[in-house]
């Protein structure tokens, strides 16, 4: 075992970030790292810088608890300069009211089809967690929350979700409205929305997509185009659409967000006077009535933002933001 984790570490440090490898706080991350360990399950950590901190994500696969096999993902944050472990309430200002925000937006929106027995949500566990781009990860132990392929639960958190609760000098913040033309764009040139979406543009198979994020369940078919949702954190509120329901063939055809930081363009918050004043007047605007259950969007307005043959739409609800779509 020590061999094997010696050489894992002499692997992990081709991609530890330079401020924690300079730092002095190595020795403390990796002996953190090396507590999670499991019997029996192979371990692969990724790293992730975010300001001064730098978060380690660990998943193990194997026998992650007593009769049961399946993966397990933890997350570990460190201060770059000394090693430190930061904790829950590092991150806020009043650790118990984010926990309640957090159960309360999880409870709202987690697809029960996607968990097997394991399904308590609450409490949100504050022990294991990352920072990951724009968002927090918080992870849970597969015995309290695991998805019927057997992986562990875990929900992810965008900073205006959040708004109010984190300390100050925590890396997490809404984005800056002033960079949304720039967004808008780059979604133009890219065919993708931006954050961890950018690595799921138009046009990438649909299977790369199963294969890294884990699909929750056969697609859905609206009125125009099969619905792929996914297990990964960060797919909350997202779906992929193509016009195959055949996920080995399939194409990503567009991206729906439900949930999304596009630049300070904030899905359930920002109100419509608000995104045009960031991005201009739109090429169109389209009227949705007579929603029923085979549509994708519910009664109200979309703006129709079109360039590089690319169209960007926002739709709104009682004049606030609910999701923007890229295709």
């Amino acid at each position: 075992m020590r061999r094997v984790f010696l050489c894992l570490l002499a692997g992990f440090l081709l991609f530890v970030p330079g401020g924690l490898a300079q730092g002095g706080g190595l020795d403390a991350a990796f002996s953190a790292i090396e507590g999670l360990r499991l019997a029996g399950c192979g371990q692969d950590v990724a790293f992730f810088e975010s300001g001064a901190w730098m978060s380690a994500v660990v998943v193990q696969s194997g026998p992650i608890a007593p009769m049961m096999e399946g993966t397990q993902v933890d997350g570990l944050i460190f201060e770059m300069e000394t090693g430190e472990r930061v904790g829950w309430d590092d991150l806020f200002i009043d650790g118990d009211a984010a926990a309640e925000r957090m159960e309360d937006i999880a409870e709202a929106s987690i697809y029960r089809n996607a968990y097997g027995e394991y399904d308590g949500i609450r409490p949100m566990p504050r022990d294991s967690f990352a920072l990951l781009g724009q968002q927090l990860t918080v992870y849970y132990p597969a015995e309290r929350l695991a998805t019927f392929s057997g992986r562990s639960g875990a929900f992810s958190f965008y900073a205006y979700e959040l708004d109010g609760l984190p300390a100050d000098g925590v890396p997490l913040a809404a984005g800056n409205v002033d960079d949304a033309a720039a967004a808008l764009l780059d979604a133009y040139l890219g065919g993708f929305l931006p954050g961890f979406l950018m690595d799921w543009p138009v046009g990438r198979p649909m299977a790369e997509a199963r294969d890294a994020l884990g699909l929750e369940d056969v697609p859905n078919w609206s009125l125009d185009y099969a619905l792929y949702r996914f297990e990964a954190p960060q797919m909350r509120g997202v779906t992929l659409l193509s016009s195959s329901d055949d996920v080995n063939t399939a194409v990503i055809e567009g991206v729906m967000a439900e949930r999304i930081d596009f630049s300070g363009l904030c899905t359930g918050v920002t109100p419509r006077a608000a995104c045009v004043a960031a991005l201009g007047e739109p090429e169109l605007v389209e009227e949705i009535s007579g929603a029923d259950a085979y549509s994708r969007l519910p009664d109200g307005e979309t703006l129709v933002y079109q360039g590089f043959g690319r169209e960007v739409r926002l739709h709104f609800v009682s004049d606030i933001l609910h999701s923007i779509t890229i295709s």
